[in-house]
């Protein structure tokens, strides 16, 4: 049984799982097990509690990490909650600190050493030098990502907590064997099926009356409406633009070679094992055993030492001063003898030494080069941003500015509110929403302008600037019914055809139900000749067929049934023959599926274990003190002490 559920932690559901839990808790903050529940928590889970302040730190650590998912974009407070996004962080910490407080009701808590079990293994907290885990090293890094301790142990303690009851949750978990059998058979069915096509008379087309086209015209307003667009022109300043015209003259190329060289010189760097000596007679028998060729491990154990490997590490990496310079000295293969250091006694053991060296001028020239313009490029760049939004603060016109500081205005197309407009690719007119998705502070910054006004310098982001002029508006309309006359004929023939093949394809698949041959019914009906696949399985008939291999695997056998395959073209199908396989191949496949069957049973029971102990903990969300706690302003009608509803 252990077997089934080894299984089952291996697999790509079980990663999924426990890494969407551990991912919810990196993401929405790390909690406290004993923190308790106060007056001003966004969110109450039993003995639990998440304050305004966390909810404040977690919302915005969420923030962070949104511009790296979704194309660099980065949105303020109120566009988060405009977008519900507060909601759906409060359902999800609601959940997250229901399973925790079930947790905790049934007295399943993680040991304190466990938790600092855990913490060893974690890379970022162990010590490089040493290669174990360090308390020091351990501090720092929450220090400098503004965690506290007990929060981390916190998390670290529920991350047992969820994965222990996991373990029991599934262990020796079994799919029936039936299950497995009928989805096996299933599976490797195979089908005979044949089928006919309906296509319209390109020869006998429907053809419209004028009143019919202005009446599909009508009916069709909504979708033929063109929403508003804004036609507007940018200036854009960037380093680039004036990086190329700064000139760079070798002395100074020569200074910030001189200035450069303590970064540009690459130093040496030695591999070799240190073993630290308890006192200066085991610092003897140390090195004369190393030198006798035995291993350090064997002879750190036997002298009470620790070994310490160094694998192409610079001096600086030595925090011993004295013990480093000694290091330094020696000859690669050569065995020291006992070295006092400002923090000890030691022996080393050298291995490969990697010589240092020292670019020439010729060869970081260029980068020098580029460095040095864009550095003044930047400065340049600041001076003309300040001079234009002088300039058009003082309400001085938009072009003779943009002439006056040499500037380029570039003409935008003409955007709707949502940042799409019209483009012609392959000789076909479409909407392009690039500049949503590229510049969206651009597309807001139009539509927050009055014809003829002009924006502020706004911030491009990665160094560069931006403004704007609105130069128009053209209201949302449809089109004139004449320009669209051509368009308007070809689908109102489309939506007649669909309609009446529809309806013949229906007419053919009834007479097929009714007992008549599918050959005779296309015969008589004037469809394209019937066509047969014999000995089709569900993977080759997904893989050619696409939707059309549902339909023919659901259908009864000797059933008839018709769908649309193209936009003037149905399908009358029948299936004429199932076919299943030997009951070797059945149990051959059965035992195939049945640990994948386990598999999916687990992920159910950990989806019902969350959702039970949201039925029993009950939690309560305060969406009004989360956007007190954000500083922003709501018509939300959302109660606080909810329970939270899916937004």
């Amino acid at each position: 049984m252990i077997s089934i559920f080894r299984e089952f932690t291996k697999s790509k559901v079980f990663t999924l799982l426990m890494g969407l839990l551990i991912a919810s808790f990196a993401v929405f903050g790390l909690r406290d097990v004993f923190n308790g529940v106060g007056d001003n928590n966004v969110v109450t889970a039993g003995s639990r509690g998440i304050s305004t302040a966390e909810f404040k730190t977690m919302f915005d650590r969420y923030k962070q990490q949104y511009p790296q998912e979704h194309n660099g974009q980065a949105l303020s407070n109120e566009e988060f909650v405009a977008q519900k996004q507060h909601l759906q962080m409060l359902d999800q910490l609601a959940g997250q600190e229901s399973l925790a407080a079930w947790f905790d009701k049934q007295g399943v808590i993680a040991s304190a050493k466990l938790v600092v079990d855990q913490l060893s293994q974690i890379q970022a907290f162990v010590n490089p030098a040493t290669g174990r885990f360090d308390k020091n090293t351990y501090h720092q890094v929450l220090m400098e990502r503004q965690l506290d301790s007990k929060m981390v142990e916190g998390q670290i303690a529920d991350e047992i907590v969820t994965q222990q009851f996991g373990h029991a949750a599934v262990a020796g978990l079994k799919s029936p064997r039936i299950y497995a059998l009928a989805e096996a058979a299933l599976g490797a069915q195979t089908r005979d099926f044949s089928y006919t096509i309906v296509q319209p008379d390109r020869n006998a087309l429907p053809q419209p009356t004028e009143a019919d086209i202005a009446a599909f015209y009508k009916a069709h307003l909504d979708i033929l409406t063109v929403p508003e667009t804004r036609k507007a022109e940018m200036i854009v300043l960037s380093p680039e633009q004036f990086a190329a015209a700064i000139p760079v003259s070798d002395d100074e190329l020569h200074k910030a070679y001189e200035a450069q060289l303590p970064t540009l010189r690459v130093a040496e760097t030695r591999t070799f094992v240190e073993i630290t000596a308890p006192d200066m007679a085991s610092a003897n028998a140390i090195s004369t055993a190393l030198k006798a060729g035995q291993s350090p491990d064997v002879v750190a154990k036997a002298n009470k030492g620790t070994v310490i490997t160094y694998d192409n590490k610079p001096q600086s990496a030595v925090s011993d001063g004295k013990l480093a310079d000694a290091i330094f000295k020696l000859q690669s293969g050569q065995v020291s003898g006992p070295i006092q250091g400002d923090l000890g006694i030691a022996v080393v053991r050298m291995g490969n030494i990697n010589i240092g060296s020292t670019p020439s001028f010729e060869s970081v020239k260029p980068k020098l080069t580029a460095d040095l313009r864009t550095d003044r490029a930047k400065d340049q760049l600041n001076k003309v941003s300040h001079q234009l939004a002088d300039a058009l603060n003082a309400g001085q016109d938009f072009e003779a500015t943009a002439q006056k500081l040499g500037l380029k205005i570039n003409p935008l197309p003409d955007l709707t509110q949502d940042g799409r407009f019209i483009a012609v690719q392959n000789g076909r007119q479409g909407w392009d929403s690039s500049y949503q998705e590229r510049f969206p502070q651009v597309v807001k910054a139009i539509y927050a302008l009055q014809p003829g006004a002009v924006s502020e310098v706004e911030e491009f982001g990665q160094g560069q600037y931006f403004a704007l002029k609105l130069v128009s508006v053209k209201p949302a309309a449809a089109p004139p019914i004449a320009t669209l006359h051509d368009v308007l004929v070809q689908q109102w023939q489309v939506e007649k055809l669909q309609a009446s093949l529809g309806d013949l394809a229906q007419k053919a698949a009834d007479r097929v139900n009714k007992g008549e041959p599918l050959a005779k019914v296309a015969a008589d009906m004037k469809l394209l000749p019937v066509k047969t696949e014999a000995g089709l399985d569900r993977q080759k008939a997904q893989q050619a067929m696409g939707q059309l291999a549902g339909r023919i695997f659901y259908a009864k056998p000797g059933e008839a049934f018709q769908m649309q395959v193209g936009q003037a073209a149905y399908l009358v199908g029948r299936v004429d023959a199932t076919h299943q396989p030997d009951a070797a191949t059945i149990n051959t496949q059965a035992a195939m599926i049945r640990p994948q069957m386990a598999r999916s049973f687990a992920g159910d029971l950990f989806s019902l274990t969350q959702a039970t102990a949201r039925s029993t903990i009950k939690p309560k969300v305060y969406p009004k003190l989360a956007l007190q706690a954000l500083g922003v302003s709501s018509t939300d009608d959302t109660k606080d002490g909810d329970t939270p509803k899916k937004p």
